[in-house]
C-alpha cells in the first residue's frame, strides 16, 4: 500500500534580481532557488498555490500576486515592521491550505520576519541557491517533482507529437469565434484584447460578433513561426500599449490563437489584475502543454503544431481541423490530444 505524500508547504525568500516589468511573484524573481522552483511548480496551479514568498517590500506574498520590480534590502527595522502582517498572512493561509510539512527556503533574517511556523515538521535550506540538492530531496519526497519535459504541464513546453501539423481553415475559424463570442456574452466585455500577432483575427472577429471594440498588443513568446519550434520561456509584452488600450475597462476578453504553456497570457492577466481590470482569456487552440493553465474558453485541444488561416500554407498532407459544435471551458477540461 503507498503512503500517500505530506501536504506540503514552500516559503522561500525573494531575490534581488527581478523581470523589469510585473509579473506573478514566482515569474518576477530571477534569482535565489526561483528558477528550480519554477521547473517544478510554474504550470502546477495546486503546486503554486502551496508556495508563499517573503518579500521585504510586501510582506507575504502567493506564487500568482501581481508584482512590479521595486529595489528595498530587508533590514533589521524591516523584520520588526513585516512579523506581525507575515504571520498572520501565514496562519490565514494554512486555514485555506492545511499543510504537514513546510519547507523553508530563507536566510536568518527572513526566518525572523517569519516567526514560528504551525507545522509539524519544517524543513530548513538557509542557502537553496547553493545547496539545492537539499531542498529537491524534500520537494522529491513530496512529489513535487519536475514533469517530463515532453508531457503537458511540463514548464515552457508545448507538446508536438509529431504525427500530423494542423491546418484551420476560415469558415472554421470563423465558426470558432462565433461559439467563443457566444460563450462569453454573459461576461458582457467592454473591449477585445487582441495578442499580435496570431491573436488579432480572433480578437477583431469576436469584438464584432459583441459590439464591442478591439485592441492589439504586442505578446511574444515564440523565438520564431517556424514548424515544430519550441518557446523561449521569455515573454514580451507592451505593457505600456496594454494598459493605456485598457483604460477605464472593467471587463475585457484576451484572445490568442494559441495556448501553448499559458506564459503570455499569464503574464498578461497579471498586468491586467494589477490594474484593477477583471479579464477572461479565450484562444482557438489550447495546447497539451498548456493543460495546467487556468484558461477560461478555447475550441481546439490540440498536441501538434497548428498553421492559422492567416499564415503561410503549412506543407503537403496537413490535417484540416473539424468544423467546431463547441467550446471547451475550464470547467470541462477534454481529453488530450487531438
Amino acid at each position: 500500500m503507498n503512503t500517500p505524500a505530506p501536504r506540503g508547504l514552500v516559503v522561500t525568500g525573494c531575490s534581488r534580481r527581478k523581470a523589469p516589468t510585473t509579473r506573478p511573484a514566482l515569474e518576477l524573481y530571477g534569482g535565489w532557488c526561483f528558477p528550480q522552483l519554477r521547473e517544478r511548480i510554474a504550470h502546477r496551479p495546486e503546486l503554486r498555490a502551496r508556495t508563499l514568498i517573503v518579500s521585504a517590500r510586501h510582506g507575504l506574498l502567493t506564487a500568482d500576486t501581481p508584482v512590479a520590480p521595486y529595489e528595498q534590502p530587508l533590514t533589521t527595522e524591516r523584520v520588526a515592521e513585516l512579523r506581525r502582517e507575515v504571520s498572520a498572512g501565514l496562519r490565514e493561509h494554512l486555514a485555506r491550505h492545511p499543510a504537514e510539512e513546510v519547507l523553508l527556503l530563507l536566510e536568518p533574517l527572513y526566518l525572523r520576519a517569519l516567526g514560528r511556523m504551525p507545522v509539524p515538521v519544517v524543513h530548513t535550506v538557509s542557502d537553496p541557491a547553493g545547496h539545492w540538492p537539499a531542498a529537491a530531496l524534500v520537494l522529491d519526497g513530496w512529489g513535487w517533482t519536475a514533469l517530463p519535459a515532453t508531457r503537458a504541464g511540463c514548464a515552457g513546453s508545448r507538446v508536438f507529437e509529431g504525427k500530423r501539423i494542423w491546418r484551420m481553415s476560415q469558415d472554421a475559424f470563423r465558426a470558432a469565434a462565433a461559439l467563443i463570442a457566444a460563450n462569453e456574452r454573459p461576461f458582457a466585455p467592454e473591449l477585445v484584447v487582441g495578442l499580435a500577432r496570431g491573436g488579432v483575427p480572433l480578437a477583431r472577429e469576436a469584438a464584432r460578433i459583441l459590439n464591442v471594440p478591439a485592441v492589439e498588443v504586442s505578446a511574444r513568446h515564440n523565438v520564431s513561426d517556424l514548424i515544430g519550434i519550441q518557446s523561449t520561456g521569455e515573454v514580451e509584452v507592451d505593457e505600456e500599449r496594454l494598459l493605456a488600450a485598457v483604460a477605464g475597462a472593467r471587463r475585457v476578453l484576451v484572445a490568442d490563437d494559441i495556448c501553448g504553456t499559458g506564459a503570455t497570457l499569464r503574464v498578461v492577466t497579471t498586468l491586467l489584475a494589477a490594474a484593477g481590470v477583471e479579464a477572461r482569456t479565450a484562444v482557438l487552440c489550447r495546447n497539451e502543454g498548456a493543460a495546467g493553465f487556468p484558461l477560461d474558453v478555447w475550441v481546439w485541444p490540440v498536441a501538434d503544431w497548428t498553421c492559422f488561416p492567416w499564415e503561410a500554407p503549412p506543407p503537403d498532407g496537413s490535417t484540416l481541423l473539424p468544423h467546431p459544435q463547441r467550446v471547451h471551458t475550464s470547467t470541462a477540461a477534454p481529453s488530450f490530444p487531438v
